[in-house]
């Protein structure tokens, strides 16, 4: 992946007046006026980027590198190459994380990335965002990266690999205390993947990740180990101890909700004699 231009990054004072001193670039008004403007009138679900997800991966940063992630250098972090080597849990010996936020696509899939939406949620009692940066611009919520909040992201060119860096996040626990950092959806926008026409074509995101803190299990939603899971009034995909945890039936990897696999077949009350007269 080559070379990203135009990281837009936070300063947020940390708790105790520290503060990341990172440089902001700014974007005009007319192209974020353009921006919101085709993403409202992005088409349908179901384009190039259908049944991705949306992960947070430790980058594991060596020693003080403070360097931009996006720029993918391998001296000062250790980058996941694929969905299946993502680590999304630190334990109680470590207290910060440096994470990517990584669009993953299914195997088959022929993803163009352009933009994305997405939020955070955590509590805000125990896990501080420090700083945030997307791997080429954002429009953000007034108040990001605060829990509740959304940005959307938009990649200084297409992406068609399966795997992307799209941006990344750091925080911290500072207490000891058992917590998580969640991807979640854009409270405006949901959470959302675009292409590069215009309009956009969008298809949602269909699972997001979350980061675990002090021993708290983080959640890797990799598309391929996804599957249907059925409830009486729905369909969602999930990973299989997802499902069972949520009281579904798991109808195995790689199956999906469109069409519906969980509609069960009606029952007519009907005799014998009578489906012999209809069938006749």
């Amino acid at each position: 992946m080559g070379t990203r231009k135009d990281s837009r990054r936070k300063s947020v004072s940390g708790p105790s007046g520290c503060c990341w001193s990172t440089g902001l670039s700014t974007t005009s008004v007319s192209i974020l006026v353009w921006t919101l403007g085709s993403l409202a009138a992005g088409e349908a679900s179901g384009g190039v980027n259908s049944n991705g997800t949306l992960v947070l991966a430790d980058l594991d940063r060596m020693g003080s590198c403070n360097e931009d992630p996006c720029l993918r250098n391998e001296v000062c972090f250790d980058f996941p190459e694929s969905c299946d080597e993502v680590s999304a849990q630190i334990e109680k010996s470590r207290f910060s994380v440096w994470a990517g936020v990584y669009a993953a696509f299914p195997a088959d899939a022929s993803p163009v990335l352009y933009r994305l939406s997405f939020g955070l949620e955590y509590d805000e009692a125990n896990v501080f965002v420090a700083n945030t940066a997307a791997c080429g611009s954002s429009t953000d919520d007034p108040n990001w990266p605060s829990s509740g909040s959304g940005t959307v992201v938009t990649l200084s060119e297409p992406e068609t690999d399966r795997f992307i860096l799209t941006s990344w996040i750091v925080a911290y626990e500072y207490y000891g205390v058992p917590s998580a950092l969640s991807l979640v959806p854009h409270p405006g926008l949901g959470a959302t993947f675009y292409d590069d026409s215009v309009p956009p074509v969008e298809d949602s995101i269909v699972a997001l990740g979350s980061f675990g803190f002090s021993g708290t299990d983080g959640y890797v939603p990799c598309p391929d180990e996804l599957g249907a899971c059925c409830f009486p009034t729905e369909c969602l995909l999930s990973q299989d101890a997802e499902c069972d945890a949520a009281g579904g039936s798991f109808l195995g990897d790689g199956t999906s909700c469109e069409p519906d696999p969980c509609q069960a077949t009606p029952v007519i009350g009907s005799s014998w004699g009578a489906l012999k007269r209809t069938f006749r």
